[in-house]
């Protein structure tokens, strides 16, 4: 609460362990969390736990599409998973041998963006799930992936930061 300085709910910890990650639904009614076992969607009113997605991840990524229904998770089992918490659907978007260690969504939440270890970026279209542009690739191992807008990525690898357009014409 803004006006008195005290929490407005408790958000329970993950029984697996520490958080790893944390994002908050663009409507700022919910909170995503993730460990390395589990992936939890608490209402920031309430302190309500809403859903929890069990995972494997050594060191997990996650982003929330706008909305918050939509949660996408790296490194799970080496892969990427795509959960909607309110109705259940899971879907690996990726296994592991592509190595994801870092995603971003687009703001309006239709393209994500991943790199590898193999320092390959890849655009992904959330619709069809379907990579549609891996042809650029970063000069040092990657550190982060965000997009500026709905169109440019940006990567920090080491010393360097590229942009790159997030779809090849």
């Amino acid at each position: 609460d803004p006006g008195s300085g005290q929490p407005r709910s408790f958000i329970g910890r993950h029984p697996d362990g520490p958080v790893a990650g944390l994002a908050i639904a663009s409507d700022e009614r919910f909170l995503v969390s993730v460990s390395r076992g589990s992936v939890q969607v608490t209402d920031t009113s309430s302190g309500a736990l809403m859903g929890q997605l069990d995972i494997a991840a050594e060191s997990p990524r996650l982003a929330v599409a706008p909305g918050g229904e939509d949660v996408i998770v790296a490194g799970d089992r080496g892969g990427v998973t795509r959960w909607n918490w309110r109705n259940g659907e899971v879907a690996q978007l990726a296994d592991a041998s592509l190595g994801i260690e870092h995603l971003a969504l687009s703001p309006a939440g239709e393209l994500l963006v991943t790199a590898g270890t193999d320092r390959r970026i890849r655009v992904w279209d959330l619709r069809t799930g379907r990579i549609v542009d891996s042809g650029a690739r970063a000069a040092a191992p990657v550190d982060g992936v965000w997009f500026a807008d709905d169109a440019d990525v940006l990567v920090r690898a080491k010393a360097w930061l590229h942009v790159f357009g997030s779809t090849s014409d």
